[in-house]
């Protein structure tokens, strides 16, 4: 860790990225979230370019993926089991 950061720096540049490297993360806190926004004004501003910019940078490569609900998460599993098992495939 670069030692001129604060802790809150760090604990920024830190979820910034895992948002940057998981995309769930990102369908929960990224473009459109005023966590988003606030994270990445801090990061754009420890990166001297303003966040504004650093949305810019990173926002085309940033990737968002819907987190399944536990539910729903069953219900696919059941239907896995059931196509392994020989039963219906709907």
């Amino acid at each position: 860790m670069n030692d001129d950061r604060t802790p809150a720096e760090a604990a920024c540049l830190h979820v910034m990225g895992r948002i940057i490297r998981d995309p769930r993360l990102a369908y929960m806190l990224g473009p459109g979230s005023e966590t988003y926004r606030i994270l990445t004004d801090v990061v754009g501003d420890i990166r001297g370019e303003g966040g504004e910019a650093y949305r810019a940078y990173i926002g085309p490569d940033l990737r968002t993926e819907a987190v399944v609900s536990r539910d729903a998460y069953e219900a696919l599993e059941r239907q896995l089991d059931e196509v392994r098992n020989g039963g219906p495939t709907w």
